[in-house]
């Protein structure tokens, strides 16, 4: 989809990827068991994710010393950040931001920093992975890793099997839970190509072209 989508639009299609300072992604081909938050590599691509945080926003954490710590823990990252490092690496990129670990949640002028680069940064993104499934980002990506997708209900009515249709993604979508959020919506508006994931498919969006499975 993604390559159909480069060919048909061309120059249309490209990631207004404007490099911004200090931008951090995750490396996505890195073996470690923590995320490997690195500096963005110029005129690397990179490919975002949208999910709603849940809960976990809200956590807080003694870091030790007897203080607070609001940022989430490197460690304990949540399943869809997981199934999408997974997406990043066969889609064939290797560097993914997320807004939760890419920035650091405790330090207030990196937070107004990057927040104010919110439409450089989703606009140069290459793709936005969107987790329209479930209520927040420990449900995961359905299809992925951790969570297999709804099957659809068949019937065998003698030497014919009856298969239901599935109503357009779209239905899915924006009865979704990430549909609700203000955050999310204003993420997909500023990015050039969104890969949707519900509960029974994915779904790819750029302007006039939509594609399903």
């Amino acid at each position: 989809w993604i390559e159909i989508c480069k060919k048909r639009h061309r120059t249309l299609c490209t990631s207004r990827r404007n490099d911004i300072p200090s931008l951090k992604v995750i490396d996505c081909s890195s073996t470690r068991s923590q995320l490997a938050i690195v500096p963005a590599p110029p005129n690397e691509a990179y490919l975002a994710l949208s999910y709603v945080w849940g809960e976990s926003r809200k956590r807080k954490r003694d870091d030790g010393r007897g203080r607070v710590s609001k940022s989430p823990s490197n460690q304990n990252y949540q399943t869809v950040v997981r199934d999408a490092e997974v997406v990043v690496l066969q889609l064939g990129y290797r560097y993914l931001w997320v807004e939760k670990f890419c920035i650091d949640q405790e330090n207030e002028s990196e937070k107004e920093l990057f927040v104010n680069s919110m439409d450089k940064i989703y606009s140069g993104a290459e793709l936005n992975i969107v987790a329209a499934a479930g209520i927040d980002g420990n449900f995961g990506l359905p299809g992925v890793v951790s969570r297999q997708r709804k099957m659809h209900p068949t019937v065998q009515l003698r030497n014919a099997q009856l298969v239901s249709c599935l109503e357009h993604p779209r239905s899915s979508i924006m009865a979704s839970k990430w549909a609700t959020r203000a955050w999310t919506h204003q993420e997909a508006l500023l990015s050039q190509r969104l890969l949707f994931f519900t509960e029974f498919e994915t779904y790819y969006e750029y302007h006039s072209m939509q594609c399903h499975e």
